[in-house]
């Protein structure tokens, strides 16, 4: 998933989201035939500008039950533990460092993954109705999926290390543009590490790695 974004949203906005597909192609690997659809959601104001657009390739391909494993894996060891320098108030540029490291936690529960499903329920569904809810909130349907439990949505986990990002830079700094990387899924009852590293500062732009780290020592983004 790419996202770039062309202007603020501000309060009291209005915002449409057009979608559309982009290009659709198949490729055959060692695991078969796989095909993608690259999807592309314009959000445009009320006065038809274009604040930002989101590309998403997604992969269409048969997928079995992954049998469950029969010995839990050790916990990880705990990384050490790292924070970006203090700044008090809005954060600039010149505060900023490569090798600085800041973070936040985020406990993965239904009742979240719930709620965000409602809020990314297209318009035109009945009321009530959560969209594709099968893997993201019940047991059942996660285990016929090879899920040891249900998930979150990839939208919410991209969501959570956005946020760690806009709380850190301020209310004045600019997001410019994401480009996510989903590994494995986050799972209910997940306590997750939101980890940020500086890795460049060229200018007035900072580039940022972010990933989120379960107590099983994985990174699912």
């Amino acid at each position: 998933r790419r996202i770039e974004a062309y202007a603020p949203v501000r309060p009291g906005d209005r915002i449409s989201c057009r979608e559309q597909i982009t290009d659709v192609y198949a490729k055959t690997g060692r695991t078969g035939t796989m095909v993608f659809a690259i999807r592309r959601i314009s959000y445009v104001n009320q006065d038809e500008v274009t604040v930002g657009v989101c590309d998403t390739s997604m992969l269409y391909r048969e997928t079995q039950t992954v049998a469950s494993a029969g010995t839990p894996e050790p916990p990880a060891p705990e990384p050490e533990h790292h924070r970006a320098r203090d700044v008090e108030g809005q954060r600039y540029i010149e505060d900023v460092e490569p090798a600085d490291e800041f973070e936040g936690v985020w406990d993965v529960t239904k009742e979240q993954v719930a709620d965000y499903l409602v809020l990314t329920r297209p318009p035109t569904a009945p009321q009530g109705a959560m969209g594709n809810s099968s893997y993201f909130l019940d047991d059942q349907a996660a285990s016929k999926n090879g899920l040891s439990r249900p998930i979150a949505h990839g939208g919410l986990s991209t969501s959570i290390c956005m946020r760690l990002v806009t709380d850190w830079i301020g209310e004045h700094g600019w997001l410019q543009s994401i480009d996510t990387s989903f590994r494995r899924p986050a799972m209910h009852g997940d306590h997750l590490r939101v980890l940020g590293l500086v890795t460049d500062v060229e200018g007035d732009i900072a580039k940022i790695d972010v990933y989120l780290e379960n107590e099983r020592g994985e990174r699912p983004i």
